[in-house]
């Protein structure tokens, strides 16, 4: 019989419950929303997190007041109580599958937590507020029930990536191709940040890593805070990048170390191209079986918007569809 009171644990539990990231997972009933679930339980190490799948339902107790003093409508709440009944049948449903599938995965039941939120100011708002609350990831598909243009919750990566800036948001582009992960890595702070919540999020687990650094011959690129642009007809691009990132990748690299992460798993790459980085690392990711790409919010912005906004070819738009992004 369990004791009245509170519970009980001893300090080494307390301090385990502590060290796991809690991850929150934006649910919306779609296809893609339950992707976000299984790149959870496939590329997040199980024992070191902790899974709160979150949906935002809309009660509308207002409408009915109003339908209730309308004449008109008075006949049609029945049909409506039923459909919202239903549509809170099959997110109920949906809940218990996507709880299912990280069971299956190996998350402890005990780590997997499921949230309404009701409606008070938008999806994206009610995202926003649960978020500060002590979330270390958001994940979100990148697409939603409405495939024609993708509304709802694709305006909802949208916002929550231009919002939501102290975590990582992961936005997920389809299943999991693989744990492998690439960190475009370019030695500024938000770079650095992004090697660092790899490290926290994925330390246990057994993913393979690469910072991969592209140096850009044509344009403007960033070197740790300073931008740089190298001049036209250097003799050897690559050496001159060496001596200017390889001081920031051998830090990331320990960084990756410090965190948990196995050495042999890590990996660094510097290159120079004389073409848009952003179709590159998409590219590249896809061609090498990387299935995340981690990009910071300065130095890539244009890759964000290439994702988002679609102001780049359909053909970089449609590679970018089938990877997981992470913003950071």
């Amino acid at each position: 019989m369990k004791p009245n009171g509170p519970e009980r644990i001893t300090y080494d539990q307390m301090e385990k419950r502590t060290l796991k990231n809690k991850v929150l997972v934006a649910l919306d009933g779609s296809v893609h929303s339950m992707e976000a679930v299984r790149y959870v339980a496939t590329v997040l190490p199980a024992a070191n997190t902790e899974v709160v799948l979150c949906h935002v339902s809309n009660e509308l107790p207002e409408l009915f007041d109003d339908l209730d003093d309308n004449p008109l409508y008075r006949t049609k709440l029945t049909a409506i109580r039923e459909w919202i009944a239903d549509h809170r049948h099959g997110i109920g449903g949906f809940m218990d599958q996507a709880c299912r599938l990280l069971e299956d995965a190996g998350v402890p039941p005990d780590a997997v937590t499921v949230k309404y939120l009701p409606r008070r100011l938008g999806v994206c708002q009610d995202l926003i507020r649960e978020i500060y609350d002590g979330y270390s990831a958001v994940v979100v598909g990148r697409a939603g029930m409405s495939r024609i243009k993708d509304i709802m919750f694709k305006s909802a990566s949208v916002h929550l990536v231009g919002k939501v800036r102290h975590i990582p948001v992961i936005v997920v582009g389809g299943p999991p191709i693989s744990k492998r992960v690439m960190i475009a890595f370019d030695g500024s702070h938000d770079a650095l940040k992004g090697v660092s919540w790899v490290g926290s999020l994925l330390a246990g687990g057994d993913n393979e890593v690469i910072t991969y650094s592209i140096l850009s011959t044509t344009g403007h690129f960033w070197v740790g805070e300073k931008e740089v642009c190298l001049p036209k007809n250097v003799p050897d691009p690559l050496a001159v990048g060496r001596e200017l990132v390889g001081t920031h990748l051998e830090a990331a690299r320990n960084c990756l170390c410090a965190a948990g992460m196995c050495a042999e798993r890590i990996a660094c790459r510097l290159i120079a191209l004389e073409r848009d980085r952003a179709s590159a690392l998409v590219e590249t990711a896809m061609g090498c079986g990387y299935g995340t790409l981690v990009v910071g919010r300065r130095g890539l912005i244009s890759f964000i918007e290439a994702v988002f906004r679609g102001r780049v070819s359909q053909k970089v738009l449609k590679m970018a569809e089938d990877l997981t992004v992470w913003i950071v």
